[in-house]
């Protein structure tokens, strides 16, 4: 999810990256699906404030440079989330 969206709404309403993750992230028939936030923003404390904000599972730097670790961060959310799934299944009373 580009953290920066242009020209981009919902519900009528104009909407950032960070905006439309957490609408995707209450919304309990969509809140399983993994978003990672993607951004040129890298100062200092960026990542925290993005993630805190929007309820991403993670973020990413762009340009993208590093091909590899693009691809395991991609692999290690999909399987953070996973696995958070598999226990809210297995532990249905410990959901939010």
């Amino acid at each position: 999810m580009d953290v920066s969206l242009s020209d981009t709404t919902l519900d009528g309403e104009p909407v950032d990256g960070l905006d439309l993750t957490r609408a995707i992230k209450q919304d309990p028939a969509i809140r399983h699906i993994p978003v990672i936030l993607a951004t040129a923003h890298a100062m200092r404390g960026d990542r925290e404030d993005f993630l805190a904000q929007s309820g991403a599972d993670d973020y990413l730097v762009k340009p993208v440079v590093d091909h590899n670790a693009f691809c395991e961060l991609v692999a290690g959310t999909l399987e953070k989330c996973r696995k958070m799934t598999q226990d809210s299944e297995a532990h249905p009373s410990t959901q939010a």
